[in-house]
């Protein structure tokens, strides 16, 4: 949206719970030697110094929210950062490359919308993580693959591997495996331990759905 917002603290933290700026400021301070660091006043002044921006500290807090200021439009004579102008598209598109040796399936981790990323209470996380397979996944004994259900499952990569607790969801692609994003390592719903730095070939981003798994007893 096309505001910027002055948000007053909601609760108080619970337990020994700080902010991200409490957080930095005390690391800057262990330092050796300390790094000087700006108080939270001058932080939320500083943020008020972005380009195009007019409003005041005190503007913000009395009224909660400003208009943000309207950037210029890039490109918006029709001419790119190129000698000639023109602007540059992909000439080649690779192809996926194939499931590693013994890797089949896609893994996926997708948001939940009942959680933001992690902050899911650890209430929430006890038992096994669920894993979802669509019903026509080859790997399932009812497809006449070896995937017994009845069975202690375990998600495996090239990193390690983690019991869960398989299900079947209709909307999956049949070589895709789907465990909800967010969990913990300490409560075992945690992926990141079995996911590798995978670099996409473009511009140097990450390729987040680059992992391969498969689900075995």
């Amino acid at each position: 949206h096309g505001f910027v917002h002055h948000s007053a603290k909601v609760f108080e933290p619970r337990g020994s719970a700080r902010s991200n700026f409490e957080i930095i400021a005390a690391l800057a301070a262990r330092l050796d030697p300390p790094l000087p660091f700006p108080t939270a006043e001058e932080v939320l002044r500083d943020g008020l110094r972005a380009r195009n921006m007019t409003t005041e500290l005190e503007d913000i807090r009395a009224r909660g929210y400003v208009p943000s200021p309207d950037y210029e439009r890039p490109f918006k004579e029709g001419r790119f950062h190129h000698p000639d102008g023109l602007a540059r598209l992909v000439t080649e598109v690779h192809l996926e490359p194939e499931a590693p040796a013994g890797y089949p399936l896609r893994l996926l981790s997708l948001v939940q919308k009942q959680h933001l990323l992690s902050q899911i209470p650890e209430s929430r996380q006890t038992g096994l993580q669920t894993l979802s397979l669509s019903s026509k996944n080859p790997v399932l004994a009812s497809n006449g693959g070896s995937l017994d259900l009845s069975q202690p499952c375990f998600m495996v990569t090239e990193f390690g591997k983690m019991e869960v607790k398989v299900q079947t969801l209709e909307t999956l692609h049949p070589e895709a495996a789907y465990v909800p994003r967010g969990g913990w390592l300490k409560t075992g719903w945690g992926l990141n331990a079995l996911i590798g730095p995978h670099e996409a070939d473009l511009a140097g981003q990450c390729a987040y759905y680059a992992q391969w798994c498969r689900v075995e007893n």
